[in-house]
């Protein structure tokens, strides 16, 4: 029965993202433009009102997580004047967010959108949105029918910690920590200044691998960034974590290497992440899909999550089979100045 609820939500996340990637792919993805979050909110505040959906489907996502009650008078007036579906959705989470006591009547008014209400970079800012409130409510219903599950099964079975149904439960709250951190990664970005260099360093510091994995760095320093730090974070450690996993020094005489750079060009940041392994066996586009994977035991959202951390600062990542192993490379621009 867990395994059949688990299932069943991979699916359910499965066609968001199948559905979603169609999409992204009819045109370029939507830098949010953000200032840092301890500045003035003053930007978002004038894409309220703006003549393009996109932008004001970015702002009104981004008070969705940071609104204020100082913001709630700027909240209402839009919500009063939009016409967009998802606009108006995003724009009352984020008033409730302002005002915990607000409610809302259910509308019963249907709007006929036209293409102008869907130009370039929209499509990318509603997937972005659905995913994040699927994948919010997914956990909601999830979390306590399996903390139940867990403390029923725990009395009623005889060395519970030992048994399958235990393994299998283990297994669900992995699913369920892969869905928050999928949530997390099409969250708006919280734009802010950091140091790449110190951030890769204390990443790999805390990576639990053997002492036969050799890690080879090298980039910029000092090296301050823009960029939402904690989506870069998501889309490091999976790189990295695949890289280790891809290594064999059993036949490498001992031990392996694992190459880090990163930098900065004109226009954008850089991180890559080259290994000697095992290589990737099948076709790299679908690598990127939702549950797909070729290894045991793994539930294949890590490309996943990653590739849609760096969408949401309209970056990317790639992979690319080298004459032994792979290069991992993430990208995202800098921010406008």
């Amino acid at each position: 029965m867990v395994q059949l609820m688990s299932h069943r939500l991979l699916a359910r996340l499965q066609r968001y993202w199948k559905v979603g990637s169609r999409h992204l792919k009819k045109g370029p993805t939507f830098t949010q433009g953000g200032t840092l979050v301890s500045e003035s909110n003053e930007k978002f505040r004038r894409q309220l009102v703006s003549g393009v959906p996109r932008e004001r489907l970015a702002a009104a996502r981004f008070f969705s997580s940071h609104a204020s009650a100082s913001d709630l008078d700027h909240l209402q007036s839009a919500l009063a004047n939009e016409s967009v579906t998802w606009i108006e959705g995003a724009l009352k989470r984020a008033i409730i967010r302002a005002d915990p006591d607000a409610r809302f009547q259910p509308s019963i008014v249907v709007r006929q959108q036209t293409e102008d209400d869907h130009p370039e970079g929209y499509t990318t800012q509603v997937y972005a949105e659905a995913l994040e409130v699927t994948s919010k409510q997914i956990l909601h219903e999830l979390e306590p029918l399996v903390g139940s599950a867990r403390l029923a099964a725990s009395r009623e079975i005889p060395n519970f910690n030992e048994s399958k149904t235990n393994a299998i439960l283990s297994q669900l709250n992995d699913f369920m920590a892969a869905i928050s951190r999928l949530r997390e990664s099409a969250s708006p970005p919280k734009t802010e200044e950091f140091h790449l260099d110190l951030t890769i360093d204390d990443l790999i510091g805390q990576t639990e691998c053997g002492d036969d994995v050799v890690f080879q760095v090298s980039g910029k320093r000092p090296c301050t960034v823009d960029g939402d730090r904690g989506l870069v974070t998501l889309a490091f450690k999976n790189g990295l974590k695949n890289a280790i996993e891809a290594q064999q020094p059993e036949l490498e005489g001992g031990s392996s290497r694992i190459v880090v750079t990163w930098g900065v060009t004109d226009v954008e940041y850089w991180i890559s992440i080259l290994d000697d392994g095992v290589g990737f066996a099948g076709n790299i586009i679908r690598a990127f899909e939702m549950g797909r994977t070729s290894k045991a035991n793994h539930l294949g959202m890590g490309l996943a999550i990653a590739k849609q951390s760096m969408h949401s600062m309209n970056g990317d990542v790639t992979l690319t089979p080298r004459d032994k192993g792979m290069l991992y490379h993430m990208n995202w621009p800098k921010k406008a100045r």
